[in-house]
């Protein structure tokens, strides 16, 4: 997944998605109504969806983190931060590490330390918070 100052990409080998570039889904319709299909784009308002998705979850970050389920059941601080870093369009290193976590404490329980052997301190490991408290 890729990004930029107005869309995302998706690639997966030699094809590539990316969201629609219309601000409201009235101007999208617009304009593919003037355009057409091509075989280089998505199917009809695929490419829409896809800009849905993605803004819905960037939406989501901050209260209802459901995304980070793509990592299983616990997850590191930087994992997170991986997941966030292109739905907030920042780098992974734009995000301090500190302040994420102090920001979504309320998100993550903390459940113990990472059984991978690497050298350093083992890392932290975090699952999402139950919702109801």
């Amino acid at each position: 997944m890729g990004y930029d100052q107005e869309s995302y990409w998706f690639s997966d080998g030699d094809l590539t998605f990316s969201t629609a570039l219309s601000k409201t889904e009235s101007a999208y319709y617009e304009k593919l109504a003037a355009v057409g299909a091509s075989k280089a784009h998505l199917a009809y308002d695929h490419e829409w969806i896809l800009k849905a998705a993605c803004d819905r979850i960037k939406n989501k970050l901050d209260y209802q983190p459901n995304i980070l389920l793509v990592l299983g059941p616990e997850f590191t601080l930087k994992d997170a931060r991986l997941v966030y870093s292109p739905f907030l369009k920042t780098p992974v290193q734009g995000i301090d590490n500190s302040n994420f976590k102090k920001s979504h404490s309320k998100l993550f329980k903390d459940v113990g330390t990472s059984s991978a052997k690497r050298p350093g301190r083992p890392a932290r490991l975090y699952r999402l918070a139950d919702p109801l408290g």
